[in-house]
């Protein structure tokens, strides 16, 4: 509880091997030359109130090779992008900025930075993506499959100028 963990040369927190079962809780972990968290090999791992952000890799990291380094989250914060809860998912997250996501078609405008999800995906994220307070009421969730966006999301729920949705497939999500 209350880790801060910044500045490291590899990874902020990495949880491997035969570590099943830690439970990570209001900390934040930034400025690492690594992934933010990195978990393999251990499961039941659960991260509560933690911002991962600003880190050169993967903000969350799993190694989607293995079929059990689960965690589980709530009020996990992905940069200033979104927060996610799940339980016991296999996923890896990463922030993707407004300007740097694969361009969308010409009717449609990013309002606020993306997110990557990667991973298989049994229950579904709950999601709340941030977005420009001037874009509330005129704004759906995208989903990029690495070769075209589509505003196909379902479950969508508008709340404060922010998005909230359930995430059940990989890609890059976006408030456009």
């Amino acid at each position: 509880s209350g880790i801060y963990a910044s500045d490291n040369a590899g990874a902020g927190i990495t949880i491997a091997g035969d570590s099943d079962g830690n439970v990570v809780r209001d900390s934040t972990v930034e400025g690492n030359d690594g992934p933010g968290i990195r978990h393999s090999y251990s499961e039941r791992n659960e991260f509560r109130n933690v911002t991962v952000r600003y880190n050169d890799d993967r903000q969350v990291e799993a190694d989607l090779n293995e079929s059990f380094p689960t965690i589980s989250a709530a009020e996990l914060r992905i940069g200033d992008a979104a927060e996610f809860a799940f339980d016991e998912e296999l996923v890896s997250l990463d922030v993707v900025e407004r300007d740097d996501l694969p361009r969308l078609p010409e009717c449609a405008q990013a309002v606020g930075d993306g997110v990557v999800v990667e991973g298989t995906i049994e229950n579904g994220l709950d999601a709340t993506l941030k977005t420009d307070d001037e874009a509330a009421g005129r704004i759906e969730l995208w989903r990029y499959d690495g070769r075209e966006w589509t505003p196909e999301v379902t479950g969508v729920d508008e709340a404060d100028g922010d998005i909230e949705a359930t995430l059940t497939e990989d890609g890059i999500y976006a408030p456009v």
